[in-house]
Order: structure tokens, then C-alpha cells, then sequence
């Protein structure tokens, strides 16, 4: 990469979860039908994948949202910040709860979840908060941080902020862009995004279009920048102003488990295009670190190293 020497300032909005990992035999579990546990481990979930994965490729990881102090909130902080996370703007105090995500998945690499919410005081914005989201360099708004209870009402002012601050904005809708209630919402978001990241099939529910493409253009009419679909497999396409859309192929690996690869893609294209401004080589990149994710278990601190073995 053509990197500058600075070191990049990545932002993630919500989605602070506290991921419980369950390795069992198969899926679906069956009333009755006893299995055995492969593993069972706390991970920070959700948005701290993304924030583990900046963090290792030498960015200033900052988790801006609400976690709790019961026990699986307090594992996620800690390893966040073993991870070098900056926890700084984290607004939690006793008796609140986190989100937890029991993701169970199968020796066949097929996963499931379950959601419990998080309780407390809902997140506050304050004069500091403002002051370090316009000078970001990155900021990532995960599709989730909508549902969240405690972020929900915060996230389009927090976008808003960055955005008139001309920070670019990576919008990640997730499977939640097909929640009828939401749709306004992630709309508004699309209007403030350099890049919208998203499945083929979020694309395609979200834009209610019948193909990938079809749903990729009637996104990029939407947004102030481009769109990139995650096509799993199959790799990426970018679809760029004035450009004709482009495929970026991805390794074959052996797939272990999915769960956490988007978010490492997300932080890795963010990341990337930072320093080279190439959405292509951005997408190469994010590629690679995607399909090294999958060939692990679990999520977290299980997400790639900054730099990926040989």
C-alpha cells in the first residue's frame, strides 16, 4: 500500500455485543437429542470484530456506543482493550447489561443466534462525543446499532455529526435493512455513506430489486459514493460512479465458520481505502482477510492478525 505515515482514526457506532461462541456437532439443535459441546468462549461481538481488526492493522480503534458491567460485558471490555481498542467513549455503569449473542455453530461450519438486548441508560451525546466524531478519519455504522435499545435514538445525530464534518461514512445495513421499521432510517443513512457495505441479499431485500445488480444500482442512486457487495464465495463487487461495476474474486478456502467475517471486511476496505483511496484494492485486500477469517472458529480475538500469514 502507498500508506501515509499518520495513523487513521476509525470509528464504530453501536453494536458493542458480547459474543458467546457454542461449537456444537450439527444444527439445528433437537429437542430431546443430546450432543456433545466442542467449545464454548466470550468474544467481544458485533462491531468489536471490526474495532479488533482496525486495531491490528495499526488504526485507532474507537468504540463508540454502550456496554455493560455484568460479566459478559465485562469480558468484551477487557478484551477489547487487550486489544488496543480505545474504550474511552464507552458510557457504561453498574447494573447495565450488554447485548449477548449466542452463536452456535456446527462442525459443518453452519451457525445460528440467538439475541439477548442489553439494559441501562441510554447513550448520551456530548460536546466531547461531537468533537472527536468530526475529527475522525473513518467512521462504521453497523445496520444493528438501529435496534439497539440503548443506541437506537443516537445514531442518525452521531451520523449527521460526522457527516458535516465530511468524515467518510461506511455504512453496513446487515440482514436488520430488512426490518419494514427500520427502512426509513437506513434510507436516511445511505443519503450521509462514501461506501455502502452490504450482502447481495441484504441488497436485494433492502432495495426490493430482483437481482444483485439490479439492487446494487438502485443503491448507488441512494448514496454519495459507492457500493460494495459482499458475495461470500464468490468475493465482492464494487460499483463505482462512473465506472463500470467490477468483480474482485476471492481465495478458495475451507470454510470453518462465518460468523465476524463482514465486520473484518468492513474494517479492512475502511482501512484501506484510507490509505490508497483504491476501492479495488480495498476490496482485494478485505477479500483476503474475510477468507481468513472463515477458516476459523469463533469471533473477536479468533479474527485475523494484522498481517496474514504466508
Amino acid at each position: 500500500m502507498n500508506a501515509t505515515a499518520r495513523r487513521p482514526s476509525f470509528v464504530c457506532i453501536g453494536d458493542l455485543v458480547t459474543d458467546v461462541v457454542i461449537a456444537v456437532e450439527r444444527l439445528p439443535i433437537v429437542a430431546n437429542q443430546a450432543q456433545s459441546v466442542r467449545a464454548l468462549f466470550i468474544e467481544p461481538g458485533g462491531a468489536g470484530n471490526a474495532l479488533i481488526m482496525a486495531a491490528r492493522l495499526g488504526a485507532h480503534a474507537i468504540a463508540l456506543g454502550t456496554m455493560g458491567t455484568d460479566e459478559y460485558g465485562q469480558a468484551a471490555y477487557e478484551a477489547l482493550h487487550a486489544e488496543g481498542v480505545d474504550l474511552s467513549w464507552v458510557q457504561r455503569a453498574p447494573g447495565e447489561t450488554s447485548v449477548i449473542v449466542w452463536v452456535i455453530v456446527d462442525d459443518a461450519g453452519e451457525h445460528t443466534f440467538l439475541a439477548r438486548e442489553g439494559y441501562g441508560a441510554p447513550f448520551v451525546i456530548t460536546d466531547g462525543v461531537r468533537a472527536m466524531l468530526s475529527a475522525a478519519d473513518l467512521v462504521l455504522v453497523p445496520g444493528y446499532a438501529l435496534q439497539e435499545q440503548r443506541m437506537a435514538a443516537a445514531v442518525m445525530p452521531l451520523a449527521c455529526q460526522a457527516a458535516a464534518a465530511h468524515v467518510p461514512i461506511f455504512v453496513d445495513p446487515g440482514p436488520e435493512s430488512s426490518d419494514p421499521s427500520l427502512r426509513s432510517a437506513v434510507l436516511e443513512l445511505l443519503g450521509l455513506s462514501t461506501f455502502v457495505v452490504l450482502t447481495g441479499e441484504e441488497a436485494m431485500q433492502l432495495s426490493q430489486q430482483p437481482s444483485e445488480d439490479a439492487a446494487a444500482r438502485w443503491l448507488l442512486e441512494r448514496t454519495r459514493g459507492s457500493v460494495v457487495l459482499k458475495l461470500g464465495a464468490r468475493g465482492c463487487s464494487v460499483y463505482a460512479r462512473d465506472a463500470e461495476p467490477r468483480l474482485i474474486p476471492a481465495p478458495r478456502v475451507a470454510v470453518r465458520d462465518t460468523s465476524g467475517a463482514g465486520d473484518v471486511f468492513d474494517a479492512v476496505f475502511a482501512v484501506t481505502w484510507w490509505h490508497t483511496r483504491d476501492p479495488y484494492q480495498a476490496a482485494q485486500r478485505a477479500n483476503a482477510y474475510a477468507a481468513h477469517k472463515v477458516t476459523q472458529l469463533g469471533t473477536g480475538r479468533r479474527c485475523p492478525p494484522g498481517v496474514l500469514p504466508e
